[in-house]
């Protein structure tokens, strides 16, 4: 995405990663859907998830940390939509995924959070003028 592209190396080369995690976390879930009957999603975002692109395209316009941050929100909101289905009664196979899959989730805000610590710890605040 254009968040992405306008991030630090280290940070673009880690969200890129994240991105096909993504794309892979809908396939798998296309293929839980398929087994019990259902139809598979598309890959393309809806209305919802291109208004969030677009929200987290603008936010990347800050820079890294801000992208960092809108990422986390996001993941988080996954994160909460997967534990609550795992509150469901779900076929063993279909929780076991969805719980490998938040666990991604929680491995992606990890990482955010850290890297967006890190960064701003690793700053130094301005000296003070001496009068």
């Amino acid at each position: 995405s254009a968040a992405i592209k306008r991030c630090r190396p280290d940070v673009k080369a880690r969200l890129s990663e994240f991105r096909t995690e993504h794309t892979r976390h809908v396939e798998d879930l296309n293929g839980l859907i398929t087994k019990l009957g259902g139809k598979p999603v598309r890959l393309e975002p809806d209305w919802k998830g291109k208004a969030l692109e677009r929200m987290t395209s603008a936010t990347g316009l800050l820079g890294t940390d801000a992208t960092l941050l809108a990422t986390i929100g996001t993941e988080q909101r996954v994160c909460r939509s997967y534990e609550a289905a795992l509150r469901d009664n779900l076929p063993a196979e279909t929780h076991k995924v969805i719980d490998r899959l938040c666990d991604e989730e929680r491995r992606h805000i990890r990482w955010c959070k850290q890297t967006v610590r890190s960064h701003v710890l690793g700053k130094r605040p301005p000296r003070r003028a001496t009068s």
